[in-house]
Parts: C-alpha cells; sequence; structure tokens
C-alpha cells in the first residue's frame, strides 16, 4: 500500500494538472479580468504574464498588463504596453477590441497632458473605419453641417442617419477637445457625429419597442427614451445631454447664432433636471464663449 498510494495519488491529481495546463488563453485572461475587476492587481499580473510565458502573441495580456500599470499611475509603462497590444492586433480574439485599446490610450495621453497624442489617438480610430476618409463621407459630413446652419438639428436628423456607435466616443472627445481649444467647426463637425449617432440609435430603439409611436421632433424623442429605463440609461451614458450643449455652443463661437439657439432651445426642453438645461437657459439668456485652455482641467464626457 505505502507503493501505491503515491502513485494513486499521481494518477488522480495528474489529469487536474494537465487540464489547468491545456485551459486556453481566453479562459486564462477572463480569471485574470476577475482578479483585476476585483482589485486584486498582483494576482491580475501573474495570470496574464503566465499567458505572455505559454505564448509571446497575446495583444489581449499586453491591454490588460497596461490597465494594471495605468491604475497603479505608471504611464509610461502603461502605454508601452498598449503599443505592444496594438503592434500585434492581428491576433485580437476580437477585431472590435482594437478601438479599446486605442481608446485607452488616448485616454492616457490625456492623463499625461499630452494632447497631440491624445488628439493623434482619436483620429486614428475613426480612421480605422474605411468610409471615414472616402469622398463620399467627406461630402455627406459637409452637407450635414451645412443643413445644420441653414435649417436646423431637426432637419439634419429628417434627411440623415449614423448608427456607428463604435466611434462615438473618439467623436464626442475630439468634439470637445476642439472646442476647448478654439477650432470650433471641428467642433460642431465631431459633436455633430457623435450627437447624430445617439439620435439614431434612439430612434431604432423606440421604433423597435414602440412600433407605433409617431416621431414628432427630438424633444419628444427624448423624453419619450428616458420614459423607460432602457432608454434612459443609455441617453444617460452617452452624456447626450452634454454633448449637444457643447454642440450649441461650437456653433456660437463659430457665429451660427440661428443654430446656435435652436440646438439651445433643445437642451432647455427636452431634459428637464439636468444641469446642463441650467446651463442652456444661462447661454440663451446671455451667450458667450468659455475660455479657451490648454492645461488638464478638460472636462471629457468619459
Amino acid at each position: 500500500m505505502r507503493i501505491l498510494f503515491p502513485l494513486v495519488c499521481v494518477i488522480l491529481l495528474s489529469p487536474i494538472s494537465w487540464a489547468q495546463e491545456a485551459r486556453p488563453d481566453w479562459l486564462v485572461l477572463e480569471t485574470g479580468k476577475i482578479a483585476f475587476e476585483k482589485g486584486e492587481y498582483g494576482q491580475a499580473m501573474r495570470i496574464f504574464r503566465s499567458v505572455l510565458e505559454q505564448d509571446r502573441i497575446s495583444p489581449e495580456a499586453h491591454y490588460w498588463i497596461g490597465r494594471i500599470f495605468e491604475e497603479e499611475g505608471e504611464y509610461s509603462l502603461a502605454e508601452e504596453q498598449y503599443r505592444r497590444a496594438l503592434e500585434f492586433r492581428r491576433q485580437l480574439y476580437v477585431m472590435d477590441y482594437e478601438i479599446r485599446i486605442r481608446e485607452r490610450l488616448a485616454r492616457l495621453y490625456k492623463e499625461k497632458g499630452d494632447y497631440a497624442q491624445f488628439e493623434k489617438a482619436l483620429t486614428e480610430i475613426l480612421l480605422m473605419d474605411d468610409e471615414y476618409s472616402s469622398r463620399e463621407s467627406e461630402a455627406m459630413r459637409a452637407a450635414m453641417i451645412r443643413i445644420l446652419t441653414d435649417q436646423g438639428l431637426e432637419k439634419v436628423v429628417e434627411l440623415y442617419r449614423l448608427d456607428k456607435a463604435e466611434y462615438f466616443l473618439a467623436n464626442a472627445e475630439l468634439g470637445l477637445f476642439y472646442y476647448r481649444t478654439g477650432r470650433y467647426m471641428d467642433a460642431v463637425r465631431h459633436l455633430l457625429s457623435g450627437g447624430l449617432t445617439v439620435i439614431s440609435r434612439t430612434i431604432r430603439h423606440l421604433e423597435v419597442r414602440r412600433p407605433f409611436l409617431e416621431y414628432t421632433g427630438l424633444t419628444d424623442l427624448f423624453r419619450n427614451a428616458m420614459a423607460e429605463e432602457e432608454g434612459a440609461e443609455y441617453l444617460e451614458e452617452s452624456r447626450i445631454d452634454a454633448l449637444l450643449y457643447y454642440l450649441g455652443a461650437s456653433l456660437y463661437a463659430a457665429g451660427e447664432l440661428g443654430s446656435f439657439r435652436q440646438v439651445m432651445e433643445l437642451v432647455r426642453d427636452a431634459f428637464p433636471g439636468s444641469v446642463w438645461r441650467s446651463r442652456a437657459i444661462a447661454q440663451l439668456a446671455d451667450p458667450s464663449i468659455e475660455p479657451v485652455i490648454t492645461s488638464r482641467e478638460f472636462f471629457y464626457f468619459f
């Protein structure tokens, strides 16, 4: 029995060890993400590094190691990991994950106060869309701005839909960045794209949930969406009230006074209780351009 007992232990325990060693990378990564979300950064780091030891090409592991470094304030080390993740981006399990990596890199540059790289990182996200730089897309954006300034946001919504949610954050952040750095028509372009994305998705959501609901304008659209839990959560998450406020502010700064008033009146009427409603009322009473700043004291959507 003294001889058989160790042998039995080896037989019983070996399959467990083999199973652990054979776990696919994606499952190990999930275990690491759970540890990260619990704030167990040391454990998470060990798990992600174990993936790299097994397979040196794992952009997801580099990304999550970067997240750990970022949480600990080690921005240079975090940037290095994010860049390595992008270097191996073709090996991503989910290709859309590349946008998430680039967004974290942009946020990192914001925290470091490196606004040139911040702008570049967000622009690179938009350039991932093959249609973004096409003549047709550029012509459409120019037409939307022309209609916005000549006929108002309601007319833009009547004629156009834009549903590329994966690029919403880049447009929203760039729009606000351009407003706060004095590039007002660039701000209008990106904030309009971001706002139209939210509006288009909200219209589609209500068409599915309430197919017999008649569209009667943007004010009613937002109020109807906020009347249900899912719609209210989406609008709050996208901060559409803030985005539209800065769209109006950018229009005023660009000298487009008619469309400025229309957008600010929409914020005033559609979002009762919002701090941005109060700010819109103040702008309608006494319009002003917020100071151009280049310090780290930006307001950001996310």
